[in-house]
């Protein structure tokens, strides 16, 4: 499996998330492809949050120096591309990547994994996906322009082909002349893929905003009902309030992407999260749903639906981490 992920988590007391307001998780995923690409995943799992919280201890930012994490992130992924030994043999890995600093989620990705933030209501038992990664493809314009600039080359597929294969960035081997493609337009490790950069696309979700726009939105009433309406409004004008709100983050490879769609991912995990502390007098009911099984049952799903549609020929490999995203509320 070239496959990694990494979850980790700064605990703090109360009191120091009081004084420091700076939560801290850090969420990500490494799908490796290519000769030696478990080489380059398992690099990238293990030095990217070594640099990235090296340097975030040396500028002391603030957590409103939005401008400086953003900042620190994209110079982290070009060092961690940078320092990639040399033993990896031409393979590479996607990386997507959470980091939360209090109030805001930064997220970076290069590649065709994904990363979504997602955010339960505990209220109506709904969950709604708030943001989603896209994937670097190299037929994208803003892609295609840069890589064509700087003198690569791309081949995107027709017709038929549409079905199975993506677009990508092509390389010819010089010794043995052989051409091979990559379908990301940004990944870490791919060197020989001419116009293939290690800059991360970093965006960034302020989930205290998303959380106070619920709250105020719910209380926002329709006081010009009649009264003699029914009640179907009821639920719909219950105020919402901070408890209510539950964020999480999950991060997966393609491998489970081609046949599992964000919300049910995003929903199954909001069960394992948030659903089941509601089961807790029903012992099967809350190990079903742990977070380890139903990232099992998932990743399951999927292979078995790589294996219907393959005849067991080939699989993708899988990988996928979610975590709750702290806030003060607990």
């Amino acid at each position: 499996n070239q496959d990694r992920a990494l979850i980790l988590e700064n605990e703090q007391t109360e009191q120091q998330q009081q004084e420091t307001q700076q939560n801290s998780l850090l969420v990500g995923v490494f799908d490796g492809h290519g000769p030696g690409g478990e080489i380059v995943s398992e690099y990238a799992r293990d030095e990217l949050p070594i640099q990235l919280f090296s340097r975030l201890e040396e500028e002391k930012e603030e957590e409103d120096d939005e401008d400086m994490v953003v900042s620190l992130l994209k110079d982290t992924f070009v060092q961690v591309d940078a320092s990639i030994p040399p033993g990896s043999s031409g393979g590479g890995c996607t990386a997507t990547v959470s980091l939360q600093r209090g109030r805001r989620l930064y997220v970076a990705n290069v590649g065709d994994s994904i990363t979504m933030v997602a955010v339960y209501h505990s209220q109506t038992n709904l969950t709604d996906i708030v943001y989603l990664t896209r994937e670097d493809k190299p037929h994208l314009p803003e892609e295609r322009q840069r890589i064509e600039s700087m003198g690569g080359s791309i081949r995107i597929p027709r017709g038929e082909e549409l079905r199975y294969d993506s677009s990508r960035v092509l390389s010819i081997d010089p010794q043995t002349g052989i051409e091979t493609g990559l379908a990301m337009s940004r990944s870490l490790g791919d060197w020989q893929f001419v116009g293939v950069i290690a800059e991360p696309i970093v965006d960034v979700v302020d989930w205290q905003s998303i959380q106070d726009e619920i709250i105020a939105t719910s209380t926002n009433c329709d006081d010009d009902s009649d009264d003699d309406d029914d009640d179907d409004n009821d639920d719909t004008c219950t105020p919402t309030s901070a408890d209510d709100i539950h964020f999480f983050v999950v991060a997966a490879s393609d491998g489970l992407m081609d046949y599992i769609d964000p919300p049910t991912i995003a929903d199954s995990f909001a069960t394992a999260f948030f659903r089941r502390n509601n089961n807790n007098n029903n012992n099967n009911k809350t190990t079903k749903h742990h977070p380890l099984v139903v990232a099992k049952n998932l990743i399951h799903q999927s292979a078995q639906q790589w294996h219907a549609d393959t005849g067991g020929q080939y699989r993708d490999d899988i990988v996928v981490a979610a975590a709750k995203v702290k806030n003060n509320n607990g």
